[in-house]
């Protein structure tokens, strides 16, 4: 499901604005039962929230703010700018990927290079008795609660 918004924003100048584009994305994915189920979020610049509870499956709800120069950038930046919801065994895997990102999952340029910047804020509710790894680069903080299993967060800038 996806729910768009797009608003103008005026700058400094009469002869420039910047377009924001404001998405709504939810998946739901299936965990398998048993040990050594896992999720995985890896977010570039943004929020990351989780909350542990009796659910036995993954909702997956990430907020898209994008803000270009000019709106035929959109098209650029939803080729470019993903976020990618996979399984992997007994593992969900939530990454943002996005052409500033380097090998080791940092933010390799600034983004305003690109023409365009976007964020997800990624709010995730999982069975709590599964392990999590949540980590977010830039701009963002991370936020867990009602986890049971371990947790391993990690918050960059």
């Amino acid at each position: 499901m996806r729910i768009a918004a797009i608003l103008l924003l005026a700058s400094s100048s009469l002869l420039e604005a910047d377009v924001i584009r404001i998405d709504t994305i939810r998946t739901v994915m299936q965990l398998q039962a048993g040990n050594g189920r896992r999720v995985d979020i890896d977010n570039l610049v943004g929020d990351v929230e989780v909350v542990g509870s009796s659910r036995t499956d993954v909702v997956i709800t990430a907020i898209r703010t994008t803000r270009v120069r000019w709106e035929e950038a959109f098209s650029e930046v939803d080729r470019e700018v993903t976020l990618e919801t996979r399984k992997t065994g007994s593992t969900i895997i939530v990454f943002v990927d996005a052409p500033w990102r380097v090998r080791n999952g940092m933010i390799g340029r600034r983004v305003w290079k690109y023409g365009f910047e976007v964020s997800y804020n990624i709010k995730v509710e999982m069975p709590a008795d599964a392990e999590l790894a949540a980590r977010t680069v830039e701009d963002g903080d991370v936020r867990v609660k009602g986890m049971t299993a371990p947790v391993s967060l990690e918050n960059v800038n």
